[in-house]
């Protein structure tokens, strides 16, 4: 999902240094020897939480124009290997905010949240909102060497 509509290119940016991570609507998240999980988010009321969903088949865009702010793509940034640890931590009302796996050396950060695009064009994060925010080790996700 783009974090803003419309650039100075008039096409959505899909990244932003304002930014330290990815903004997904949804992520289908592949694991050895079982179909894929879906990651994506809940609204319980006026709050958010993250969801994985098992056993789901992946879904396909019903426009991805070239101004749309959603694409599917094939996230090449996060580490893959065996998650040796996950670990969950939920807010003040029991919601899920925030799904850490370790694999190797790297730590991936999964939380609720959406970049929102301000009047003046800047962009600012709000958690437990409805996309899911990515990190790796505290910073925004870059290409794998």
């Amino acid at each position: 999902m783009a974090v803003r509509e419309n650039s100075e290119h008039e096409a959505p940016d899909w990244y932003s240094d304002e930014i330290p991570m990815l903004q997904f609507e949804r992520i289908y998240i592949e694991l050895k020897g079982n179909d894929p999980v879906s990651l994506t988010t809940y609204q319980n009321d006026d709050g958010w939480g993250l969801y994985l969903i098992d056993g789901v088949e992946k879904t396909r865009l019903v426009s991805s124009g070239e101004n749309c702010i959603f694409r599917e793509r094939d996230i090449i940034e996060l580490p893959k290997g065996m998650i040796s640890s996950a670990r969950v931590s939920c807010d003040s009302n029991g919601e899920i905010a925030e799904l850490i796996l370790v694999i190797g050396a790297n730590s991936i950060s999964f939380k609720a949240g959406e970049v929102y695009e301000e009047l003046d064009d800047s962009l600012r994060v709000i958690y437990m909102d409805e996309s899911v925010l990515v990190q790796v080790d505290g910073e925004m996700p870059r290409k794998i060497a």
